[in-house]
């Protein structure tokens, strides 16, 4: 029987070596080589969340504004297609900065921010448990909206990418 089809974007490709294969040499190169894309995600998260909730606040002023009917029907076609507009620019950048900023480890060229596989993203500690939660540091690693922690670790290969975590 064949395997079906998989429907990810990036296919995984397991590390040739760990981080107890690495000299430390290697290791700080590796950090070196991760700041840029842990800048980048940093700025872009940042981007993101001050346009939403610029966006947010935007859409309440218009609904008090509107309800109170402090501003006339005139004023509300004047500015609702600026409205729209901003919220169109919020959802694109967003879609860019979803496709742009996937942090690529450089030791081992797989993306750290998709899926857990065999390192603690927080601690580096290879014993998670069924990738729920992690037996060194006690963090839990899944359930709920979003994620929970932060990627300090490659979980991938387990080489230290960021000291403060992205």
């Amino acid at each position: 029987m064949s395997k079906p089809p998989s429907f990810r974007f990036v296919n995984y490709v397991p590390p040739r070596r760990t981080v107890a294969e690495y000299s430390e040499a290697e290791k700080k190169l590796f950090k070196k080589q991760f700041q840029p894309a842990a800048e980048s995600y940093r700025k872009g998260s940042r981007f993101f969340l001050i346009g939403f909730v610029s966006l947010f606040v935007l859409f309440l002023f218009f609904f008090v504004l509107g309800e109170n009917q402090v501003i006339s029907q005139k004023d509300a076609q004047l500015i609702g297609p600026w409205f729209v507009a901003l919220l169109a620019i919020l959802i694109f950048t967003a879609l860019i900065l979803a496709i742009k900023h996937d942090p690529i480890c450089p030791a081992c060229n797989n993306v750290v921010d998709r899926v857990l596989k065999a390192f603690c993203p927080e601690c580096g500690a290879s014993n998670l448990l069924s990738k729920t939660r992690c037996s060194s540091c006690g963090k839990r690693l899944s359930g709920g909206k979003g994620r929970q922690y932060t990627i300090r670790f490659c979980t991938h290969c387990g080489v230290l990418l960021d000291d403060k975590g992205i």
